[in-house]
């Protein structure tokens, strides 16, 4: 079966990974997010935050409150925002898929 993107993307996507430095507005981040979250009724995928500030680093998974839809509109929004390299969705396929 041929799929397209958007099935693709909810399907297999493994988490929505953000880059974020010092300068990040977790408030900002909340507002964008807000739209796009399966709202508890499962799917969505995880998002985690990779936060650095020069000395330090580390991933931060948000909690499943905090799911969303990997849709195209977020990603670009979010591309606008943090820039394009600083946002990525990680797929996982399995060889049962």
């Amino acid at each position: 079966d041929l799929l397209d993107l958007a099935t693709l993307r909810s399907r297999y996507a493994n988490n929505l990974r953000l880059d974020f430095n010092a300068q990040a507005d977790a408030r900002k981040l909340k507002d964008f997010l807000a739209p796009f979250k399966t709202n508890g009724s499962g799917g969505g995928c995880p998002v985690v935050v990779h936060y650095h500030n020069g000395v330090a680093e580390v991933d931060v998974a948000l909690s499943a409150e905090w799911r969303v839809r990997p849709d195209a509109q977020l990603l670009t929004q979010l591309e606008e925002w943090l820039t394009p390299e600083r946002v990525r969705v990680v797929y996982s396929f399995s060889a049962t898929a």
